[in-house]
């Protein structure tokens, strides 16, 4: 893979068509603007971006309804940033 937007564009093809946010405890879609339960689904894989040029060090999770199994999707997680003193 070269990088985030083609591990993307496969995942896309494989499915992976919704996009997630975490709002509280729940994850949001954007496509149907439904809220879900986090328990309510699992982690396919797991990508690790160090070395991307805008955000390194971000994660990104490709996740299956655990009941609904045409509900994949990404979900991405970007470091805090934080001040050194």
């Amino acid at each position: 893979m070269n990088g985030a937007t083609e591990l993307i564009e496969n995942l896309h093809t494989l499915g992976y068509n919704f996009n997630f946010e975490m709002s509280g405890s729940q994850l949001v879609c954007y496509q149907n603007k439904c809220c879900y339960p986090i328990r309510d689904f699992h982690i396919d894989e797991v990508f690790r971006f160090v070395h991307e040029s805008r955000i390194p060090g971000y994660f990104l999770f490709a996740l299956q309804h655990n009941t609904y199994t045409s509900l994949k999707g990404i979900f991405t997680v970007y470091p805090i940033a934080t001040r050194e003193n």
